[in-house]
């Protein structure tokens, strides 16, 4: 009895000792931050950064200042500043057991520095969907466009794959939002901008314009979470 009173407390001590341990790592990192557009961001690990950024940015204070960050779906993702890796010619790496991409899954050719590069842009496109939209592929962009009306295909939204110097170098221009970065490769969503429909296809097409930034978004769905590149 008295042996099993002792494993516990022990067990008590333990997890105390844990818990202290990481509350006083939480207090000495709490207050990373990065400078964006002259403001200082202060880093909220779960919030506005993925632990593990944060846990690498806390250890190495110099990896977060020598970054360039980017708010990839409420998350700041780092990138070395003035740093890109050269990609190979061919597919770019999957993540191991990724979820199986849809049939219908368009695949775009980035322009890489050692040749161009196969780069999937797998969607959850709802069934609602069905019979109401095109699928146009133009280089490394797949627009995704209204084609009920016979005369008129409007761009629903687009998406554009570019290598981590291609995103850099757009960046003081219009430049749409990043959706993911991954292996080396930033998938960019640009949404429609107007309308030129009236009565019922206006009204459809305005929904489904609502409805675009959530499919874009399921891209990061098969490839987990997003990757620092």
């Amino acid at each position: 009895m008295r042996k099993t009173i002792l494993i516990l407390v022990l067990a008590v001590l333990v997890i105390a000792a844990g818990s202290a341990f990481y509350y006083m790592r939480a207090q000495q990192l709490k207050q990373l931050t990065i400078q964006m557009d002259g403001k200082t961001v202060v880093l909220k690990p779960g919030e506005d950064v993925a632990p593990e950024v944060y846990e690498l940015a806390g250890i190495d204070p110099e990896f977060a200042a020598n970054s360039e960050w980017v708010l990839i779906e409420g998350k700041w993702e780092p990138s070395a500043k003035g740093v890109t890796t050269p990609l190979e010619a061919g597919q770019i790496i999957l993540p191991d057991g990724h979820p199986e991409f849809p049939l219908d899954t368009v695949w775009l050719i980035v322009q890489g520095e050692e040749g161009p590069i196969e780069v999937p842009v797998p969607l959850d496109v709802p069934a609602s969907w069905a019979d109401k939209y095109q699928v146009r592929v133009d280089g490394n962009t797949v627009y995704y466009e209204y084609a009920v009306s016979s005369d008129v295909k409007e761009k629903l939204f687009s998406i554009t794959a570019l290598t981590e110097a291609q995103w850099e170098a757009v960046q003081s221009e219009p430049h749409g939002e990043a959706l993911l970065a991954y292996s080396g490769i930033v998938w960019v969503y640009q949404p429609a901008l107007d309308t030129p429909y009236t009565g019922a296809q206006a009204e459809e097409f305005s929904q489904m314009v609502g409805e675009a930034r959530n499919i874009a978004g399921s891209l990061a769905t098969y490839f987990g979470v997003t990757v620092p590149y």
